[in-house]
């Protein structure tokens, strides 16, 4: 008898710790803080970096900043908690706009983006050197955001970029209509076109470049030697419309691309998040896409410190931050916006675990849109948004545990 009541209390105890292990949950982090900047009229931040202090650098374009219907390039110093502690503008007569901030080895800053006003002369004493539209801008500041040097690069036809890096050399490789590599101070080394449109670009282990975008209505990775010759190239899609807007290296020397799927293909909505994972050679190990009823488009994404991955972009007119596993399997997703449209452009997974997303809102009022930052999670979380995902199999793992618990109960009375 003393037995069986051993049994039937390891039984329930069992059963008990069961329940506790499924019932255990993946809370979505709560919003610490959101700050808005910028002025009468138009503002949007298109990147953000965490600075080495701790705090964090957003680049864009600001029609406020200008002084005219223009848009100037726009970037914002903030603390730890997003007040801002600097602002800097740059720009001419028409409009630029800056599409990706880096924080240099020194310190300071490399702001890439577009220039329509053609203005430093004195570097490019010819006109016919450049067409009448948008050219390639690239300034580097210090790290009070003083402007150290500038340097335009284009042709006769629109010249566009989405991401920089800083080169193991020093330099600086930019990719948009082509891949650019500098030396450090911005003299251009070579150029190459590849008759894709890149929207992100990495430096890989072995010194060469890895591209990501689109090509002919696809997802499009492409990877090239030091010198930005093609090793090999994939694309990714069928008869939908896909596009790669971030692609990363992972840290298993694959990579991971994630941009929007046209629904022709399959999905949820009128466009879906999609995520393509491959290995070391652009050969694909998995998809997922993410979807709601309304446009979905995921804009930016990082490899978290779990191994997963975040993704951010716009659902309908909201932004939305969606968390997945390293194989993909959503952890859990969350929207963040007002009555008005609101997007978030850029995502980083802070040094206290939590992420910081950019963007732009314009629920603030009526005037115009303003540069959006968004702190999630960290260190600093003090209560659960009330929120969670079970884990799957919580329903299979009750119904067992309860079985067993009655087979034995029916088993004693007999």
């Amino acid at each position: 008898m003393e037995h069986e009541k051993k049994i039937m209390i390891g039984i329930v105890f069992a059963w008990v710790m069961l329940v506790f292990i499924a019932s255990a949950s993946t809370e979505i982090p709560v919003k610490q803080w959101g700050k808005t900047y910028g002025g009468p009229t138009n503002d949007w931040a298109a990147s953000v970096i965490q600075t080495s202090d701790g705090g964090y650098m957003i680049a864009g374009s600001s029609e406020s900043r200008s002084g005219t219907f223009c848009y100037d390039i726009w970037i914002v110093k903030t603390d730890s908690s997003g007040n801002k502690e600097w602002d800097k503008k740059f720009g001419g007569a028409d409009n630029e706009h800056a599409y990706s901030v880096i924080q240099t080895s020194d310190g300071g800053y490399a702001i890439a983006g577009t220039t329509e006003s053609k203005m430093d002369w004195s570097v490019f004493p010819s006109p016919t050197m450049f067409g009448e539209d948008e050219d390639i801008w690239l300034i580097k500041t210090g790290s009070s955001g003083n402007k150290e040097w500038d340097k335009m690069y284009g042709g006769a036809k629109r010249d566009t970029v989405s991401s920089i890096i800083q080169t193991s050399d020093g330099g600086y490789a930019f990719a948009g209509n082509m891949l650019i590599k500098t030396d450090s101070s911005g003299n251009e080394e070579w150029n190459i076109t590849y008759g894709g449109s890149a929207y992100s670009v990495v430096q890989t282990f072995d010194g060469g470049y890895v591209l990501a975008g689109s090509f002919d209505g696809n997802f499009w990775l492409m990877k090239t030697d030091s010198f930005g010759n093609e090793e090999w190239n994939r694309t990714y899609g069928d008869i939908g419309s896909e596009c790669a807007w971030e692609m990363i290296q992972t840290s298993d020397g694959g990579y991971a691309l994630a941009g929007l799927k046209d629904p022709i293909s399959f999905g949820n909505g009128s466009r879906d998040f999609w995520v393509v994972k491959t290995d070391s050679f652009g050969n694909e190990e998995w998809n997922r896409t993410y979807g709601s009823q309304y446009r979905d488009e995921a804009r930016a994404m990082v490899q978290t410190s779990d191994g997963g991955y975040i993704l951010a972009g716009e659902t309908g007119s909201d932004a939305w931050l969606v968390k997945v596993d390293s194989q993909g399997n959503k952890e859990w997703d969350e929207i963040y916006g007002g009555p008005d449209d609101d997007k978030a452009n850029s995502v980083i997974q802070t040094s206290d675990g939590g992420y910081v997303f950019a963007g732009m809102t314009g629920s603030k009022d009526y005037r115009g849109g303003d540069f959006w930052l968004v702190k999630v999670g960290g260190s600093t979380e003090e209560q659960p948004s009330g929120k969670e995902k079970i884990i799957p199999g919580f329903e299979i793992i009750f119904v067992i545990a309860g079985l067993l618990v009655v087979t034995y109960l029916l088993r004693r009375r007999k």
